[in-house]
């Protein structure tokens, strides 16, 4: 004012002034005793620029006209009496100011300035941040006001208004409770969905509010959370973490601690599945495992069924109930894999033709990935390699119930590999008999309307197919060649009679298996069914080891002359403790092969009321069970022409 009249300011920290930044309410209302003078004021206002201007400020300058000043002095009075000076041509009316340029002129800025000042504010402080949003808002700048909350949450990140004016919620409590939970540690340290809620906590240490999500970050925390709990229930629920137990065993087991398994699980089947390292190979690995395991379910059922319904066993357990039994499949990820697996312990691997095993001396089912599932087998609607795992899967079954029967009779089955040959775990186990068995409830359909659930024993093309090809080249063999047969017995009558190819020779035998096998079951009106089943349930519940040593001595002289030889001392202690007869039985079988023949004869003559196997009535029998297996198979092959 030029001194002309009184001019206040009043002073205060900034703390102090941001507090009445804001709404009107909000203002502070000046008391006399800090008012700035009205006139002085509007003294200031018409002389203050003139005295800025003359000082080299940049003040605002007077008006111009009568009564306004110059950079020189007062304005000259126009002459007494002369005409007033032109106006000029009329200016256009003035622009009205938008609602920002009001507010940034009442603060004696321009707008960019004015925004430049709030942005500083929001940094200053979160109120400051605060005050700043809601003069933006109130002048319906949204887009200002985000980038004043952006600000002010770079400046201050774990401001709950801040972030929650963004749109972002606070889940720092989850992500600590979730990444800090020993148990989670313990069972999912390498699981990704955990691994990625600790990158999570990990920010949180380093950068304050990275706890703060928007709606895609809360929607990743949760599904990961999710995942997380879906992972420790399965973990945590006893049979799952039996499953998890057993691939800890894995890492430990010499023949299988240096490959990285995962696990398929179908209870009462667990199939270990190889990881692969080729991203693009992992699914259609694990695709080739579900599909394995889902048709090793699919065998179960119909299998408990036959031994509880047909064979009369009533207390045949659910594998379940037996602590969890598991019967183990092993699926390697390629053939190649599977080879190199049998090199690296020790064994032979099997023809190019096989891809799945099972092994009585292992007790598990081995089986490789590279499996054509786009191949049909010879029942409709069966892939091969459904139908390929349910074959083994019987004989994991059967071996299992076989093992728990015999326990229970008191008579065990020895394990090992010392005691067992490589492909049977019973030396007197008729070979078509378990591979007939086998492909019998392999050969199933699916039923109508029951996911999961299949029907055996139907009639197999690729089997009737094979049967056709040897009458018709005169390979074929007739019963009385191979009922008592082992495997190895049949391999060397192959090559009397000059067959030569093994896995020919092989279909051939699987062929006549599975067509004696339905015609025991099915042919002729089912005569010989309530037989056949008797032989298998005198089988599974070890009847063969029940035989009397007394019985074995009168009928079979070769039996009591190895008995007394003196070099055989060792096997007549235990016959005669018989504190182990089943190891001293199979003992037997080992050392003189002739007798498991002679046994096995005996006990399927026995289960059709035949006892002398050399008399006429045996042969008749034979004649007439070669006869209508004959004609059986000649029914199967025009039932199948025909579509039926």
């Amino acid at each position: 004012s030029g001194g002309m009249l009184p001019m206040a300011a009043t002073l205060a920290t900034r703390r102090v002034f941001e507090g009445f930044l804001g709404a009107p309410d909000r203002a502070f209302f000046y008391g006399h005793s800090f008012c700035g003078n009205p006139l002085g004021a509007a003294v200031a206002l018409v002389v203050g620029g003139s005295v800025f201007f003359l000082l080299g400020g940049k003040g605002k300058e007077a008006p111009d006209g009568p009564g306004g000043t110059t950079a020189s002095g007062p304005a000259p009075s126009a002459p007494l009496g002369a005409a007033p000076p032109d106006p000029g041509p009329p200016k256009a009316p003035e622009r009205p100011k938008t609602p920002l340029e009001e507010k940034a002129s009442l603060a004696g800025m321009t707008p960019p300035v004015y925004l430049e000042h709030l942005a500083k504010q929001a940094a200053a402080s979160p109120r400051g941040a605060r005050q700043g949003v809601e003069i933006l808002r109130e002048l319906k700048l949204e887009e200002e006001a985000r980038r004043i909350l952006e600000a002010g949450r770079r400046a201050y990140p774990h401001d709950a208004w801040l972030n929650e004016q963004l749109g972002l919620v606070d889940r720092t409590k989850d992500i600590q409770a979730a990444a800090g939970d020993e148990s989670m540690m313990s069972l999912l340290e390498e699981f990704p969905p955990f691994q990625e809620i600790v990158k999570l906590r990990e920010e949180i240490v380093r950068t304050s509010g990275a706890g703060w999500l928007d709606a895609d970050g809360v929607r990743r925390l949760d599904g990961w959370l999710e995942e997380c709990r879906k992972q420790r229930e399965f973990l945590n629920d006893p049979v799952n973490a039996r499953t998890n137990r057993l691939l800890v065993n894995l890492r430990y087991h010499d023949d299988f601690k240096s490959i990285p398994f995962t696990a398929v699980v179908r209870r009462p089947f667990t199939v270990f599945v190889e990881t692969d390292p080729e991203p693009a190979r992992v699914e259609a690995v694990t695709k080739s495992a579900e599909r394995g395991a889902k048709a090793l379910l699919g065998v179960y059922g119909p299998f408990l069924s036959f031994l509880r319904n047909d064979l009369g066993l009533a207390e045949a357990p659910r594998l379940e109930e037996q602590d969890d039994t598991r019967l183990r499949a092993f699926m390697f990820r390629s053939r190649k894999s599977f080879d190199a697996w049998h090199a690296a312990v020790g064994e032979k691997a099997p023809s190019a033709s096989v891809v799945a095993y099972y092994s009585p001396v292992r007790q598990m089912m081995i089986m490789h990935a590279d499996m054509d599932w786009a191949t049909p087998s010879g029942v409709k609607d069966l892939p091969h390699d459904q139908s390929v795992c349910m074959h083994e899967g019987v004989h994991a079954l059967y071996d299992w119930y076989q093992r728990w029967f015999c326990a229970k009779a008191g008579k065990p089955i020895p394990e090992g590999q010392w005691i067992l040959t490589s492909t049977r775990s019973t030396p007197d186990m008729l070979f078509w008999v378990q591979e007939g068995l086998a492909d019998y409830f392999a050969a199933a359909r699916p039923v109508p309307g029951k996911d999961g659930a299949w029907e055996p024993g139907q009639p197999d093309r690729d089997h009737v197919s094979v049967l056709a090809g040897a009458r018709a080249a005169s390979r074929g063999w007739k019963v009385e060649e191979f009922l008592f047969a082992d495997q190895g017995e049949i391999y060397g009558k192959a090559k009397e009679k000059g067959w030569g190819d093994a896995d020919r020779l092989r279909a051939l035998m699987y062929s006549h298996g599975w067509a004696l096998t339905h015609f025991l079951l099915h042919g002729e009106g089912g005569k010989h069914r309530a037989a056949f089943l008797q032989y298998l349930k005198r089988d599974l519940q070890g009847g063969h080891f029940r035989t009397r040593l007394d019985d074995l001595r009168r009928d079979l002289p070769e039996f009591g002359k190895l008995l007394d030889l003196k070099e055989n001392e060792e096997l007549a202690y235990a016959l005669k403790d018989r504190r182990d007869f089943a190891v001293a039985m199979v003992g037997i079988f080992q050392k003189v092969p002739q007798f498991a023949r002679i046994l096995r004869t005996r006990d399927l003559l026995a289960a059709f009321g035949l006892s002398d196997r050399s008399g006429d009535a045996v042969k008749k029998w034979m004649a007439a069970l070669e006869e209508g297996y004959g004609r059986h198979c000649g029914e199967l092959a025009k039932a199948m022409e025909g579509g039926k």
